[in-house]
C-alpha cells in the first residue's frame, strides 16, 4: 500500500502529469525518479488507473488548444520600425486538419481502413496485383515502368502463403 509520504507523491505525479502530459517533466517537476514511476505502474492498479485518467487529460488539454488555436487563432504583434503598432489574429490550418482526421477519419484521413480495428491482411497476390496497378498508372504518366515479377494466380506453383 506505501507510506503515507509515497500516497502524496503518487497524487502530486498525477496532477502534475495530467497538466504536462510529459512523465520526464512531471518527475523533474517533483525530484522523482522515472524508476520509482514504473514500479508505481507494475504495482499499485490504483495508481495505474490514475496515471491513466492523467494521460487522457492531458490529451484533452492539448486538444482544447490545438482547437482554440485554429478556430480562435492568437494575437501576434506587427512591428513597424522597431515599435509594436498592432497585431494580427493567426490560425492554425494544420492543428485543425490534424483534428479533423482524428475524429472523423473515415473522411479526412489520408489513408483509412474500416476493419473494426484489426490491420487488413493482404496475401502476395494481392499485393503484387495492388503495386502493378499502380505502377500502371505511374507508368501512364511517366512512359516508364519498372520490371517486377508477375504476381502469382492460385493453383500457380509458387511458396507457401
Amino acid at each position: 500500500m506505501g507510506t503515507h509520504a509515497t500516497t502524496i507523491k503518487k497524487e502530486k505525479f498525477l496532477a502534475d502529469l495530467a497538466t504536462t502530459g510529459n512523465i520526464s517533466q512531471s518527475c523533474r517537476d517533483l525530484g522523482l525518479s522515472r524508476n520509482s514511476v514504473k514500479f508505481w505502474l507494475k504495482r499499485d492498479r490504483t495508481f495505474q488507473t490514475g496515471y491513466d485518467l492523467a494521460q487522457e487529460e492531458a490529451v484533452e488539454r492539448m486538444e482544447q488548444e490545438a482547437r482554440r488555436r485554429g478556430v480562435d487563432g492568437s494575437l501576434e504583434p506587427v512591428y513597424f520600425a522597431g515599435h509594436a503598432v498592432g497585431a494580427i489574429r493567426k490560425y492554425s490550418d494544420v492543428l485543425l486538419i490534424f483534428l479533423l482526421k482524428a475524429s472523423k477519419p473515415e473522411k479526412y484521413r489520408d489513408f483509412y481502413y474500416d476493419s473494426g480495428g484489426q490491420i487488413p491482411h493482404a496475401t502476395r497476390e494481392e499485393l503484387l496485383t495492388s503495386i502493378h496497378g499502380k505502377l500502371a498508372r505511374l507508368a501512364t504518366r511517366t512512359g516508364t515502368l519498372p520490371a517486377l515479377p508477375e504476381p502469382e494466380r492460385s493453383g500457380t506453383g509458387g511458396g507457401a502463403a
